[in-house]
């Protein structure tokens, strides 16, 4: 396993749907993505989540100095995972500061999904080796380090 920072960007491009950001190893290789939810995700419900590929729900294209990566196997996963985890991470970031907002503004909060939304974030991951070499590999060039 190796240890790895991950940072990441969002912002909202369409109410619910369109995103788009960076994913960016180890201070030296950036990724950008769009990601669109296929239903909003105002509206997602639980059901439409049971039994269904996630690609039957979710795109992504993910661009390394703005060339379309053709992804092979299960490479897209990585990328899918991280740029979902700061898309959830901030949503629920903007819901709860919309909330506080109308807590303290004493209104009604509206669904946050309608505000501008943006965030960067930095977290640390434990990469396996197996995933390390597949970033590491000269498609992606990732370069970071394994134990």
């Amino acid at each position: 396993m190796a240890t790895a920072t991950i940072e990441t960007y969002v912002e909202q491009v369409e109410d619910g749907k369109i995103y788009k950001g960076y994913i960016e190893f180890a201070n030296k290789k950036r990724f950008n993505y769009e990601v669109t939810f296929k239903i909003s995700l105002n509206q997602l419900q639980e059901e439409d989540i049971d039994d269904v590929n996630v690609n039957d729900l979710i795109q992504i294209t993910v661009k390394n100095n703005g060339e379309i990566i053709k992804f092979e196997q299960n490479e897209e996963d990585i990328f899918l995972f991280l740029a979902i985890d700061s898309i959830l991470d901030a949503l629920l970031t903007t819901r709860i500061n919309c909330n506080e907002l109308a807590k303290t503004l004493s209104c009604e909060p509206s669904s946050a999904s309608s505000y501008s939304m943006n965030m960067e974030s930095s977290k640390t991951f434990e990469l396996s080796p197996e995933v390390c070499a597949m970033l590491n590999d000269p498609k992606f060039d990732c370069q970071i380090p394994t134990d």
